[in-house]
């Protein structure tokens, strides 16, 4: 097969893999534990992408994500599959933007800068999202997924939903990385200059981010097993 064929097959799968597994972490099905990987497949196929086309499986990412995690509007009455198409045709360029975005920045400054922003371009996207005036449409965002954990969504009392999500993003990003490390030392000859991570990076990435999830974790089991402060009332129902 050619190689370039099978370079826009292999990126079409993960785009569509990366989908599910995001939509396998959300209710109804809440594998949470997928977000902390779902984003991988995608970053992987962004490698070595130019910024539209990576643009263009970020969308089909999205497409496939918001149409099956929107379906549960369809028992409204009169929702229809024309109001579902514009809501899908609205936030799935939020996906695009992710990927071109960290596209453009790993071929002007390289895909270690790349995957140092991509924690970043996600939550901002999400803001965006979540606060755009009338077309803010809040959920989901990647911290929703975890919202049956009550040890790690323990310190969002302080970053807001958006500190887990930049910590789901950024382990996506020390996998995805550790990774491309061991597939650019298997391409070392043949891969450009700045589409490289060292070994350090990735390293550095990974025990950063289990670093985060540790004190996560423990200020999490902290304030959970905490006695609950303030005066006690009766209620009656």
């Amino acid at each position: 097969m050619n190689h370039k064929i099978f370079g826009i097959i292999f990126s079409l799968l993960a785009s569509v893999l990366t989908a599910v597994l995001l939509l396998l972490a959300f209710p109804d099905y809440n594998v949470s534990w997928l977000a902390w990987v779902a984003l991988v497949p995608l970053l992987i196929a962004f490698h070595g992408r130019g910024a539209g086309y990576s643009f263009f499986i970020a969308i089909i990412c999205g497409i496939i994500f918001f149409t099956g995690l929107y379906s549960w509007i369809f028992d409204a009455p009169g929702y229809t599959f024309f109001h579902h198409a514009i809501i899908i045709t609205y936030l799935s360029p939020y996906f695009g933007l992710f990927g071109l975005t960290y596209s453009f920045i790993s071929n002007r400054r390289g895909i270690t800068y790349a995957h140092l922003a991509a924690p970043f371009i996600w939550v901002c996207l999400e803001y965006l999202r979540s606060n755009l005036d009338f077309l803010a449409l809040p959920f989901p965002t990647l911290a929703h997924s975890q919202h049956q954990h009550l040890y790690i969504i323990q310190f969002v009392s302080y970053t807001g939903a958006y500190g887990l999500s930049f910590l789901i993003v950024l382990a996506n990003c020390a996998l995805s990385a550790a990774i491309l490390t061991i597939w650019s030392r298997y391409k070392k000859n043949t891969l450009p200059a700045g589409r490289h991570l060292s070994s350090r990076f990735a390293i550095s990435m990974i025990l950063v981010t289990l670093a985060l999830v540790g004190l996560t974790l423990y200020y999490g089991q902290a304030a959970v097993s905490s006695p609950l402060a303030g005066e006690s009332i009766k209620v009656s129902v």
